[in-house]
């Protein structure tokens, strides 16, 4: 081997224990048990905080994953990893005699081989071989292959490009079994140079001293226990089952067995064959070779440090890491590289041993005529290990420069574990966790769309975790105004002060309103050394035990539905309700009815622009009295929530959306008619009753910018007339309607009260995300022209 080049992902891939939570939560078939299997396997992995994920799934596209993802995952790698080897060694693409490419799990037509020869236009008489499913083993494969051609090509140099495209089959069922492919494997891969070229013999790195392949697919359990299906619902992923541990075992025993008398030191054989010949005579038991032993067989077991100077085991798993070197007999030291690796990467697949040789490398543990045992395990099931002869000491620092100096960390514990250590207790059952729910379960899905709006200022966050000693589930919506920030804070903070409560399970609805009330005072604090106002409304639902506990402030708005008829479970604060008008004025505010305008900036001109119709507002420009933020109209709006509760038993879904879906889809079946008399008497009285305000403001920047009036009356005229023709959109879509057989729906009903008709359209849909994704395609086909999120919640999984 003359050099090998391991991949580093960018950043903005990096899957830490933030964004894991985030991509577990995103499965909507999991149920409690299974969103605890997996946590608990997270946990237990031995995976810490910087590993890397492919871009489909970071992105939330894991579920529909194209072949474009699986070109770009796999031209990243191979292209990144090819370009650093080739700079790294000096020699060009064209010198390239032997290429060999494994990845398991995608095979495309012409073969990835094909696709390295074409992007760097390399000889047309080059050996290539495209190897695929061949697991995480591959990797002393493809070595096997070029050894194999070498000795029949003379003066050869050969690549060996080892990766696994990850995007295309990350697991979006509730399979267990399958669901552990997802915990393990990262995003990672490896490109490497082999020669039989005398004249470069000072150049090598290492020398390829033994391999030895066992393939021991024929035992039916081992063939079964790592293997690409489909599960009963259709959904494609990697199986690997309990029996992957044992095959592991019998694997590397056989290989071992044949190996060992290879590379080990003849007074070690004789020691051990003597140490077996005596224990056999005492025990009456036939002679046989026994590489892998426990630590109680003392003499018994073989000791491979005798002729092993270091131990490159596969990163596939603790569980791997931990049973190769109980059975070796190794010591901390000889498997730490193994662990970081697993720690700092994850299970890459065919590229995982070379990131662990990395290591070795980095430390500066090797050193000239060292001899290193790769142990490879993979699917098939396979056994493939080589021992490579150190050919000069190595220090280079390669991928892992930037962080070596921080491993081994001083503890390996994972995040996950403080934050979710519940789930180790065996004494939870999560089927009961909700004892309202029918059958102690539900489901959950969200959307959210920025719509027709420049920027998305609409968050939503949904958990669950446990709070002394009790599960509680977490959903919320936050609609932002003049900007996200505090949206985006509510999402961050909300929950966890809520959770944190000293009183939260013992007196909620206090526990609730103090919370609310902190978090409005901790975000304003923050936002002291900014100028422009900001503020955001928040409805949340809490599950607890039996109870749904809906907490709200503003106006986007949490409604249940059970046997089919609507509970409204908060109230929006709108400045005209008699209750809040009047805590508003009796604290010195007021509130008039004003036009809501849009100031914009064209060609560095402060244009004021009339967009919508006219409401009341707390002194002239909000259009809630309740909201987090909003510092400039303290006292008068303020974070106090409304609370509602509901019990659980009898509700079939309920829904958490912003104003965004509400503003359009109505509380009662529409009649045409009465929609058109309505929309546009509210368009027009609007603009009537506020053009000369419009027009009073277009004179005065025309004054303080002076240019021609008709560019300033031009682009108000225009944004009447875009207005226009976004009220006449919708107007056809109900206008094509069919009128239901209902009374005449008064103007003055539409668009309050909780919505019905929301209700109604995804009653029938049973699951939430789907539901979710429904209500805000027809709130955008209606004509919303702000930002629509939408939470949907299902208690009926009977």
């Amino acid at each position: 081997m003359v050099a090998y080049e391991c991949f580093k992902p960018p950043e903005d891939t990096r899957l830490d224990t933030d964004s894991a939570a985030r991509i577990v939560l995103r499965n909507r078939r999991l149920g409690l048990e299974e969103y605890r299997f997996i946590l608990k396997t997270i946990v237990s992995s031995g995976i810490g905080e910087s590993t890397y994920c492919p871009r489909n799934v970071i992105e939330g596209r894991e579920h529909c994953p194209t072949l474009e993802d699986s070109y770009k995952e796999i031209d990243e790698i191979v292209f990144d990893t090819l370009d650093g080897l080739f700079a790294k060694t000096g020699f060009g693409p064209s010198e390239i005699d032997v290429l060999v490419v494994n990845v398991s799990l995608f095979s495309p037509a012409p073969s990835l081989t094909a696709r390295i020869i074409n992007r760097y236009k390399m000889r047309d008489d080059i050996k290539a071989y495209n190897l695929a499913g061949m697991g995480c083993s591959a990797s002393v494969v493809a070595i096997d292959v070029v050894q194999q051609i070498l000795k029949v090509r003379k003066n050869s140099l050969a690549v060996v490009v080892s990766t696994e495209d990850l995007g295309a089959h990350w697991y979006s069922g509730k399979d267990r079994m399958m669901m552990l492919s997802n915990c393990l494997f990262r995003s990672g891969g490896c490109s490497m140079l082999f020669t039989n070229k005398p004249a470069l013999k000072h150049r090598a790195i290492l020398k390829l001293k033994h391999m030895e392949r066992t393939q021991f697919g024929a035992n039916d359990d081992a063939y079964r226990c790592c293997m690409q299906v489909e599960d009963d619902e259709g959904e494609r992923g990697f199986r690997l089952t309990k029996g992957l541990v044992k095959a592991a075992g019998q694997a590397l025993t056989l290989n071992l067995q044949i190996m060992a008398p290879k590379i080990l030191p003849l007074w070690e054989l004789v020691r051990f064959f003597t140490a077996s010949l005596r224990h056999s005579k005492m025990t009456k038991k036939a002679l046989t070779l026994n590489v892998l032993a426990s630590p109680s067989c003392g003499s018994l077991r073989l000791n491979f440090k005798s002729g092993i100077d270091h131990f490159c085991v596969h990163p596939g798993g603790r569980a791997v890491i931990d049973g190769v070197a109980l059975g070796l007999g190794l010591s901390e030291y000889d498997i730490e590289p193994a662990r970081m690796a697993l720690h700092r990467w994850g299970n890459t697949s065919a590229g995982g041993l070379w990131y662990v040789l990395g290591y070795m490398e980095a430390k500066k543990r090797l050193k000239k005529g060292h001899r290193i045992l790769m142990i490879s395990l993979g699917a098939g099931f396979k056994c493939n290990n080589c021992v490579w002869e150190v050919m000069k000491d190595l220090e280079d620092p390669n991928v892992w420069k930037d962080c070596i100096e921080s491993y081994p960390p001083k503890s390996l514990k994972n995040p996950f574990e403080e934050k979710y250590g519940w789930i180790h207790d065996q004494c939870l059952s999560f089927v009961s966790c909700l004892s309202g729910s029918r059958n102690g379960k539900f489901s959950y899905g969200y959307s959210s769309f920025k719509g027709k709006r420049s920027s998305m200022e609409d968050f939503y966050e949904t958990s669950i975790s446990e709070v002394d000693g009790q599960m509680v589930a977490f959903f919320g919506v936050f609609d932002g105004h003049g900007g996200s920030r505090t949206a985006e804070y509510l999402k961050k903070n909300l929950f966890k002060n809520i959770s944190s409560h000293p009183e939260f399970i013992k007196d909620t609805k206090t526990a609730l309103v103090e919370a609310f009330k902190q978090t409005d005072v901790d975000y304003l604090k923050e936002e002291k050394g900014y100028h422009r106002d900001a503020g955001s409304t928040a409805s949340t639902a809490m599950l607890l035990g039996d109870r749904i506990l809906v907490a709200n402030v503003g106006d986007s708005r949490v409604v249940a539905s059970r046997a089919g008829s609507v509970v409204p479970l908060s109230i929006d604060h709108k400045p005209d309700r008699s209750d809040e008008r009047q805590r508003i004025e009796q604290a010195g505010g007021f509130i008039i009815w004003a036009a809501q305008l849009h100031f914009i900036d064209n060609n560095e001109l402060l244009t004021a622009l009339l967009i919508l119709p006219g409401t009341w507002r707390v002194g002239g420009v909000l259009a809630v009295s309740r909201a987090f933020g909003d510092k400039l109209l303290k006292p008068y709006v303020v974070a106090d929530p409304e609370i509602q509760e509901e019990e659980i038993d009898g509700v079939d879904f309920i829904i958490i959306a912003s104003d965004g879906l509400w503003n359009v889809i109505s509380n009662k079946p529409e009649n045409s008619s009465s929609t058109l008399v309505y929309r546009l008497s509210k368009l027009f009285g609007s603009v009537s009753t506020n053009m000369r305000f419009a027009f009073n403001y277009v004179r005065y920047y025309q004054l303080s910018f002076p240019l021609n009036s008709i560019y300033y009356y031009s682009l108000l005229y225009n944004h009447i007339g875009k207005k226009l023709r976004e009220e006449s959109q919708y107007l056809n879509h109900v206008a094509s309607r069919k009128p239901p057989h209902t009374a005449t729906v008064q103007p003055a009903e539409i668009g309050d009260g909780f919505c019905d008709e929301a209700v109604s359209l995804v009653q029938n849909i049973t699951d939430a995300e789907v539901a979710s994704r429904e209500l805000i395609k027809e709130a955008y086909k209606r004509g919303s022209s702000d930002n629509i999120t939408c939470v949907v919640v299902r208690f009926d999984l009977s």
